[in-house]
């Protein structure tokens, strides 16, 4: 129905600029003044009386071509129009998202076939507990404090002084530092990321 519509819209314009070029034509064969104003719309209503005898059929047509192409457009020509557009648009990323899944299921396959995943892992990370006077020896290290009421603390030791400890805690933008007392440390272990697996 809307594809109709939207031929039905098609063909009244090309109907009125036959129509626009007729009468473009017989205003200038009146005059060359006559011809320039008729090709300027709205103006050009103002040369019809001159010319009358010889393009008033051709301006009824016109009228009634423009009454179907605006009717036909807002009843349904224009959804038409819409929907084609829509789909010209989606298609290309529709397509790229299809091949997306085939692509990345190739480059899996080919992964898996290439390189073996470890049956076991390469290296443990672990926490070695250390005493709390080697402190100092900790700066620039990740470690993990136990406090006296059993809260644990993780990061990087900062800086240490006689009677604060400096960590950074946190990840990336949400990384903030923590003072703690020395005196509320109950105890300390070092982080060691560097023991291979037999």
């Amino acid at each position: 129905m809307n594809l109709g519509l939207f031929i039905i819209t098609l063909i009244s314009l090309a109907v009125l600029l036959i129509c626009y070029l007729f009468i473009s034509t017989r205003s200038f064969k009146h005059h060359p003044v006559t011809g320039l104003i008729s090709l300027l719309p709205v103006v050009n209503l103002l040369i019809i009386p001159s010319v009358w005898y010889q393009i008033r059929k051709p301006f009824f047509i016109s009228i009634i071509a423009i009454i179907m192409a605006v009717v036909t457009w807002f009843f349904g020509g224009q959804n038409y129009y819409s929907s084609f557009i829509n789909n010209k648009m989606t298609t290309p990323t529709q397509q790229s998202a299809d091949a997306s899944p085939l692509a990345n299921t190739n480059t899996s396959n080919n992964s898996t076939n290439t390189i073996p995943f470890p049956q076991s892992p390469l290296y443990y990370i672990n926490f070695h507990p250390k005493e709390i006077t080697a402190l100092e020896q900790t700066v620039n290290q990740y470690i993990r404090i136990k406090l006296i009421d059993s809260s644990l603390i993780e990061g990087k030791n900062k800086a240490v002084s006689q009677s604060t400890l400096e960590l950074i805690v946190g990840y990336n933008n949400t990384q903030k530092v923590v003072k703690v007392l020395r005196r509320d440390i109950k105890s300390l272990e070092v982080l060691n990321e560097t023991s291979k697996q037999k």
